[in-house]
């Protein structure tokens, strides 16, 4: 798990709370996908009938993205943004579980560039927190997982937003890259043995 660095998609619908004021709030909700990333072969295999039909990898720098948002316009074109995500990627099937997920945080400062009515093009760049990564997999009654420390980087990203009529609705799409410090081991377990 050396670099962990990686895009992400996001097509969600935000809603926010008040017009684009200074001093206004808002909260938002995304759920995307990193496409560009590291994919990591875990060992892992699937064998039906001996003979083997999968391989399972994992992306440490991508997968499924759910992230939480609040933010707050400075001006009606400038705001920071809070945001907790959880990403995960890995399988599950009928013997077991293979599972990388972690936690980053990020702070950014948004800037926003008015085109018309209906659409609006931003900005985005921030620091990142990435907290408790871990490795986890479960194959035919035998766990196995790896602990790591938090990590911490930076954030930039471009999104492009549609008004809808109310303007307090919003559909849009971001591609975000994060990156940050390479991951390191905390420790071990194996079938809650600790490896030293």
């Amino acid at each position: 798990y050396s670099k962990l660095i990686f895009l992400i998609l996001i097509i969600p619908i935000s809603i926010f709370s008040q017009y684009a004021i200074s001093g206004d709030v808002y909260f938002k909700g995304t759920v995307g996908y990193g496409f560009v990333q590291e994919k990591l072969y875990t060992g892992v295999r699937i064998r039906e009938e001996g003979v083997i039909t999968k391989e399972i990898y994992i992306s440490p720098g991508g997968g499924k993205n759910i992230e939480w948002s609040m933010g707050v316009h400075i001006s009606s074109s400038l705001k920071t943004e809070v945001d907790v995500a959880y990403q995960y990627s890995g399988d599950r099937f009928n013997n077991g579980t293979v599972l990388f997920r972690r936690f980053p945080v990020g702070l950014s400062l948004v800037k926003e560039y008015q085109r018309n009515d209906s659409y609006l093009l931003y900005g985005r760049i921030g620091i990142l927190g990435v907290l408790t990564p871990k490795y986890y997999d479960e194959l035919d009654g035998s766990k196995y997982s790896i602990d790591y420390h938090n990590s911490y980087g930076g954030q930039i990203g471009v999104g492009l937003m549609h008004r809808i009529e109310s303007k307090r609705a919003y559909f849009f799409i971001e591609g975000k890259y994060l990156f940050n410090k390479n991951l390191n081991w905390k420790s071990a377990k194996l079938d809650d043995v600790v490896y030293p």
